[in-house]
């Protein structure tokens, strides 16, 4: 191109002669062949995002603090609340259930001190105590964005076990998430 350009110049240097010059280059490089960019191709991108859910925090725990057999033989169970929390993918639909526990006997939820000594308590979905959560009742979770969701556990030992040992009582509940 230095050479068509030269032979080209103009001697008078003038804005006249400019235009016709690169008109005559603008031209040539049009009817170059471009190798580099005669060819092109596509790459096909994917991902799959899964549905999953996991806990964002570690154990928990529900104390109920002291149960005084001679004071709750009226209808006033001892009551205690927790919370856990899950992470879910958006667009994920979860099912929660409480299992019965280690010591659950004929459906019935109990906290076990000693090798026989037992205190029956359950554990509900609502703060009024009214709906149980187990593996039957669960409860259903549809994830509308990725952001930790908090769960509430309402327990209630049942009030007029007046023929419970003293001692400490406990039990162990496995949360479960089917996604």
């Amino acid at each position: 191109f230095i050479i068509i350009f030269n032979k080209l110049r103009c001697d008078c240097c003038c804005a006249i002669c400019y235009p016709f010059v690169l008109q005559f280059i603008f031209t040539l490089l049009l009817m170059s062949p471009m190798s580099a960019f005669a060819s092109s191709s596509a790459i096909s991108l994917g991902a799959n995002v899964l549905s999953n859910c996991m806990f964002a925090s570690g154990d928990h725990a529900m104390s109920f603090g002291e149960y005084d057999p001679t004071r709750n033989v009226v209808a006033t169970p001892l009551t205690s609340a927790t919370t856990f929390t899950l992470r879910c993918s958006k667009g994920s639909a979860a099912s929660i259930s409480l299992s019965g526990g280690l010591y659950a006997e004929g459906g019935k939820r109990r906290m076990r001190s000693g090798l026989d000594s037992y205190l029956k308590y359950n554990l509900f979905k609502d703060p009024s105590r009214q709906s149980i959560w187990n593996d039957a009742n669960k409860v259903n979770y549809a994830a509308s964005s990725s952001a930790p969701q908090t769960f509430t556990v309402y327990g209630a030992v049942e009030a007029g076990q007046n023929n419970v040992a003293i001692g400490s009582y406990s039990d162990t509940i496995t949360i479960n998430v089917f996604f």
